[in-house]
């Protein structure tokens, strides 16, 4: 994966090039149970990933990413593409941040006694808190707490470019705010606010 940033859309040299960096891979294939699961389960899940790209912000008027296949067939499906600012705070979230599958489907028991599913969609759900929040962590969260409020979607990564690549994909996800955070003050100059976050 490798981005550059054009100052104008007719320049042939970029203000920045981020040369070529290995995305966040999804789960080996190796590790799958081809001839367990329904035909054709692996097309369309349990393959997906999400790549992320990090760099300083840059004015341009033209933004080119390229995706390479160092391993497969040469075939990439993207199916969202997100550029723009991002924030990384001073001091870490708090221990104990949870991401867990939420599944809306309904079981029930037939009148012969049998239990039937009626199949809804499972989508991850995300909660940490920060806890150690100087003044400039606090005015930026402010600002995006205001910005984008419950409606607006954002992308979150916890863990980005860790080792363990697997919880990275994991932790990673498009998704929207969905309780009320209250930045309070524990303690003189630091602020806590509890975060919840649902997938799109």
């Amino acid at each position: 994966m490798r981005a550059r940033v054009y100052a104008n859309t007719a320049d042939a040299v970029p203000v920045l090039d981020t040369g070529s960096q290995l995305a966040c891979p999804p789960l080996p294939i190796e590790k799958t149970d081809f001839g367990r699961d329904p035909l054709a389960d692996y097309a369309y899940a349990d393959g997906e990933a999400v790549g992320v790209l990090w760099f300083e912000p840059t004015f341009g008027r033209k933004l080119v990413i390229d995706f390479y296949d160092a391993y497969g067939d040469g075939f990439i499906d993207i199916g969202r593409l997100w550029a723009g600012d991002y924030w990384e705070s001073e001091s870490n979230f708090d221990r104990g941040s949870t991401i867990r599958i939420a599944d809306t489907s309904k079981s029930y028991r037939t009148d012969g006694g049998d239990s039937q599913t009626s199949v809804g969609v499972r989508y991850r759900k995300l909660s940490l808190s920060l806890s150690l929040m100087g003044m400039r962590d606090r005015d930026k969260v402010w600002k995006i707490l205001q910005k984008n409020g419950t409606s607006q979607p954002m992308l979150i990564s916890c863990y980005p470019g860790a080792a363990d690549t697997m919880y990275e994909q994991m932790c990673t996800m498009i998704c929207k705010l969905t309780n009320e955070a209250n930045i309070s003050s524990p303690f003189f100059s630091r602020f806590n606010v509890p975060l919840e976050f649902e997938e799109v």
